[in-house]
């Protein structure tokens, strides 16, 4: 990320202990005055800096020069842990940019009823909403807050699945994310009309839109344009004006949409390596004798168990971005050759798949057995697998390779 030798993490974490610690939060007057100093020095609004030493937003959306600025004013001595001398002379004189916005605002929309409309917005112009202050996560309409404690202090934070974060800011990079809707609710007071499709908002208690749903879209969009401000990528906008029992029913709707089982949902992505691989072989019906078998409804071989198994035998380290097609073709190249191979010698090997055989071949073709004993090697396990042990080998609804599973075959085939 960072600036400094220490990690972006550990500067989250030695902020939000410092201002949990911090009798500002308490003392409102001491606030302020942090606030007039941090406005007259770096030009930062105040809403910002009441949101982060406040915990109203997760400390992952702010930059690491937001967090300097405040740690400046409370802690300078240590803002040398996390950045060098040159960079703390650099960012002491750095100042933020105001975005400026003006009611009313303006959006191209289509009516859905009397208090939701739709319409297109993008990362660029969501950002220059987030700049002017005009997004707001409110504590009493956002989905989950986790507690967290701080000596005596007891703070509450909203949920952030990283690992959800990380991927939609890695589709969105690859041009591979399909535009979801963001959800802004306009609070109760706000003033608006809607004609000829347009929606006009003249003003807003707060001045700011409640989002009530989108926030893992939110910080992704945040952190790409942390690092490049001129990426782009379009997004599907609503909005509406729900009182607060309409929002969180909406919010408790928006969770209940079914969700799928965790090794199907994964098929789904586009930038798994392993669904790459499984992807290539199964379109290549002129080199590869089971493409067209591979699939996720009732197909001879499951997709989900089939990328899982070439991601735990043959992806121990996941290759560079500029060596990946290379990587992809190498296993690609090399599981349709052993397949090919098992499949002349064997056509049963051309039908149904279930967990046991797919394990115990993959394991084969991973091994360092020699080629010619392939088919003997894996009928050898398979039938010598006791329905007792079976029970290790289902990895249909969890996605989970048990590692017993592998000892069983190591033993079978003398390997252990």
């Amino acid at each position: 990320m960072l600036y400094g030798e220490r990690s972006r993490q550990e500067l989250n974490d030695f902020a939000e202990k410092l201002f949990a610690k911090s009798e500002i939060i308490k003392d409102k007057t001491s606030r302020r005055n942090l606030f007039d100093e941090l406005s007259d020095r770096f030009n930062m609004d105040i809403s910002t800096a009441d949101d982060l030493i406040t915990f109203k937003r997760d400390i992952k959306e702010f930059t690491p020069f937001q967090i300097f600025c405040v740690v400046w004013f409370l802690d300078r001595n240590s803002l040398t842990k996390f950045f060098s001398e040159q960079e703390i002379n650099a960012l002491s004189k750095e100042k933020f940019h105001k975005e400026i916005i003006s009611f009313p605002l303006e959006f191209n929309m289509l009516k859905v009823a009397d208090d939701q409309w739709v319409g297109a917005t993008s990362l660029q112009e969501l950002m220059r909403m987030k700049r002017a202050r005009l997004l707001n996560y409110d504590e009493n309409e956002q989905r989950a807050l986790r507690r967290v404690k701080f000596g005596n202090t007891e703070i509450y934070k909203p949920y952030v699945n990283n690992r959800a974060v990380k991927e939609i800011k890695e589709a969105m990079l690859n041009g591979t994310y399909i535009p979801d809707i963001i959800t802004l609710n306009l609070p109760d007071g706000s003033e608006y009309e809607y004609n000829n499709g347009k929606l006009t908002i003249f003003s807003i208690p707060s001045g700011m839109f409640n989002l009530d749903d989108g926030y893992h879209r939110y910080l992704a969009m945040s952190q790409i344009n942390d690092e490049n401000r001129e990426f782009d990528y379009p997004m599907e906008l609503r909005i509406v004006n729900f009182d607060p029992g309409k929002a969180t029913g909406f919010i408790f709707q928006q969770d209940q949409k079914t969700k799928m089982k965790k090794i199907t949902s994964d098929t789904y992505n586009p930038n798994d390596i392993a669904n790459k691989i499984a992807t290539r072989i199964n379109n290549d019906r002129l080199g590869c004798n089971i493409a067209g078998m591979i699939g996720r409804n009732n197909s001879n071989i499951d997709l989900g168990v089939f990328t899982k198994l070439i991601t735990y035998f043959f992806i121990k380290n996941k290759p560079k971005k500029e060596e990946e097609m290379k990587f992809i073709i190498s296993i690609q190249s090399e599981l349709t050759t052993k397949f090919n191979l098992i499949t002349s010698q064997d056509d049963t090997f051309l039908g149904k798949y279930d967990d046991v055989m797919l394990l115990t071949i993959m394991y084969v073709f991973s091994s360092d057995i020699n080629t010619e004993n392939y088919v003997t090697n894996i009928r050898k396990a398979i039938d010598s697998i006791t329905e007792e042990e079976k029970r290790y080998f289902n990895i249909s609804s969890s996605g989970v390779v048990r590692k017993k599973a592998v000892s069983i075959i190591e033993d079978k085939l003398g390997r252990r």
